[in-house]
């Protein structure tokens, strides 16, 4: 019994001593779990720190690009054509024609609106008369009583030989001021005939300026010509148009007339007329009383499209915003010139990095409040 007493404690305390033994490597075992989720949770952290920094880097990075690409835009545009090819021939007439045609409308007027016809009212055409009008014309004989019914209109050759004279001041007016906003924005005056590189602005700013030299030469909605030298010729022509109105003849053509001095006018879809000589009026040609340049230009930048880039640059987002918004003011006042200014003065400043693009001193338009910052 006494055996069977000592047996059994042995085996108690080696029940007791295996218990505590795996306590132990249950206890070792959870803590070494703990210590691995530990490591994987902090791994995963540092992980999404990392990338959160690597994204905020990359952005970072893309706005910079942006800027950076949008400032070296900026210093091409402040170099003028430096880098663009002057790809673009711009003639009088292809920057004036549609401004011209709304603010001062010219129908075309041809021989058989005012009376110079060999067709019945039915469409057919009478032979014998189309020789006799051709055989007249050629010998430059007096158009009265030429034509079907009364014959030509006299009065309404005149009245639109006087319309065309004052389109063709018109338009050298408009190309005079043209002339000089080039002059102001380059520093060289353009010539009145030939050609001329514009190194200073793109395609888009002298359609601009072609449209403002046009509208500024009326006022109150009628033209005023205020070229002295422009005027005077213009009077001078009106007045021989007036004192031959009732002397109009053929020269050389069913579609040419003259009333005498010197004066020489076309009815045709483009109208054409000249002065002893010299083209006072002929869009087929874009020449307009002695102006007849034809701008070389590039196509491929412009001041207002590179003020419009600087809205995406971060630095000049805000000050290109109002300034755009300024120089629509400008323009829809017929201040074009001044507009373009500011336009140039903003990219030139840009183009340094200053720290504004604002220029100090505005040209101060009607409806505009004017001012700097």
């Amino acid at each position: 019994m006494r055996h069977l007493t000592a047996a059994t404690a042995i085996i108690l305390t080696l029940a007791l001593t295996g218990q505590a033994a795996r306590a132990v490597e249950i206890s070792t075992e959870q803590s070494e779990g703990s210590s691995v989720s530990g490591e994987r949770s902090y791994s995963g952290k540092t992980n999404k720190e990392n990338k959160a920094s690597t994204g905020t880097k990359r952005n970072k990075s893309k706005t910079t690009g942006t800027d950076n690409t949008t400032t070296d835009s900026a210093k091409q545009s402040a170099t003028g054509t430096k880098g663009h090819s002057l790809d673009m021939e711009a003639s009088l007439m292809m920057l004036f024609e549609s401004t011209l045609d709304e603010l001062a409308p010219l129908p075309p007027v041809l021989p058989a609106d005012v009376g110079l016809t060999a067709k019945w009212p039915n469409g057919s055409v009478d032979q014998t008369l189309s020789h006799m009008l051709t055989q007249q014309a050629a010998i430059n004989m007096p158009i009265q009583g030429v034509g079907f019914g009364a014959g030509c209109n006299q009065d309404a050759v005149t009245k639109y030989a006087l319309e065309v004279a004052e389109r063709g001041a018109i338009a050298a007016q408009a190309a005079r001021y043209l002339a000089g906003d080039i002059s102001k924005l380059q520093g060289k005056p353009p010539t009145r005939s030939g050609e001329f590189e514009i190194t200073t602005l793109g395609a888009d700013d002298l359609e601009r300026l072609a449209i403002g030299a046009v509208k500024r030469v009326f006022v109150k909605g009628k033209p005023t010509i205020q070229d002295q030298d422009i005027k005077r010729k213009l009077k001078s022509i009106t007045d021989r148009i007036e004192r031959g109105r009732d002397a109009w003849r053929f020269a050389g053509a069913v579609d040419k007339l003259t009333p005498g001095g010197g004066i020489e006018l076309h009815l045709a879809i483009a109208p054409y007329l000249a002065a002893s000589g010299a083209k006072w009026y002929a869009p087929a040609d874009s020449s307009f009383a002695g102006y007849s340049v034809t701008y070389k230009v590039s196509s491929s930048w412009s001041l207002a499209d590179s003020l419009e880039a600087l809205k995406s640059n971060s630095k000049y987002s805000k000050q290109a915003l109002e300034l755009s918004a300024y120089c629509e003011r400008l323009e829809a006042t017929g201040h074009n010139q001044e507009a373009a200014a500011v336009r140039k003065q903003a990219i030139e400043a840009s183009s340094h990095n200053k720290a504004s693009i604002n220029p100090f001193k505005f040209l101060a338009a009607p409806g505009s409040s004017g001012g700097g910052e």
